[in-house]
């Protein structure tokens, strides 16, 4: 199984579905360790398992196609420590650091900005006609 970097559009469909994903507090799992672990595996363990085959099949025909059968033989097939193994290659392959540079750095250029013209660099305003 290849997972090649990932593109825009499962980039996408992967944030979306993780925004799915449903967590707890850290005193919740202190307090409850094995009550809360086994409910977050419940509400959680299909969503993951969507991500995972997104992430496989990186093409929205595809995704289309056989992202349920995918999903649902990684939910059947993978245990816990896979299924971390997994989502860290998927989350280094995403290159999300990548893409949030790209942001930050067009957010800098500020290119709809409007601009004065001037002739001689004083700052003043040169209307047109005049």
């Amino acid at each position: 199984m290849f997972i090649y970097p990932i593109h825009y559009g499962t980039m996408v469909l992967i944030s979306e579905k993780l925004q799915d994903i449903k967590t707890t507090t850290k005193e919740e799992i202190n307090d409850h360790p094995v009550k809360t672990g086994f409910e977050l595996i419940g509400q959680n363990a299909r969503t993951l398992s969507r991500c995972i085959a997104f992430a496989v099949l990186n093409s929205k025909l595809l995704i289309f196609l056989f992202s349920r059968p995918l999903a649902w033989y990684f939910y059947w097939h993978l245990d816990s420590d896979q299924g971390a193994a997994i989502m860290a290659i998927v989350l280094e392959r995403s290159r999300i650091g990548n893409f949030l540079n790209t942001i930050i750095s067009l957010t800098g250029l500020n290119v709809t900005r409007p601009r004065e013209m001037s002739p001689n660099g004083t700052g003043g305003t040169i209307a047109p006609g005049e």
